[in-house]
């Protein structure tokens, strides 16, 4: 069964490219959401197998959202979330573990097949 990937990501080219690849070489169904809130309203109406979530948005940041998500009904709320962010903040970093994130990758550093294995372990 084909996994399904949700990406909160403001920026159009960076969120097309990742869709993309996710999609090609991996064959996952790829969904894009641009706004943390339109986000929060997909995870209530669909189930997906990962949420990879960057934290700089001009909306509802990534740790607003991670706030909001949290506090959705326990099934809804369990989805393994990947934060894919170029924050390297070590702050920032430890502030959005205490949400329970499974992985912190700084995107600019991933390329698709690391990425497509990360989605691979937390959704074991």
């Amino acid at each position: 069964m084909k996994k399904t990937v949700l990406i909160i990501e403001d920026e159009a080219g960076i969120a097309n490219a990742f869709k993309k690849q996710l999609e090609l070489i991996a064959g996952y169904d790829v969904v894009w959401c641009d706004k943390g809130k339109e986000a929060i309203e997909a995870v209530k109406k669909s189930k997906f197998d990962v949420i990879l979530l960057d934290l700089v948005m001009p909306d509802f940041d990534g740790v607003a959202f991670l706030k909001e998500y949290r506090s959705l009904d326990a099934e809804k709320s369990k989805t393994p979330i990947i934060v894919l962010t170029n924050v390297t903040s070590d702050e920032t970093k430890k502030e959005v573990e205490e949400f329970n994130v499974r992985k912190y990758i700084i995107k600019t550093n991933i390329i698709p097949s690391e990425l497509i294995g990360s989605i691979e372990e937390v959704t074991k």
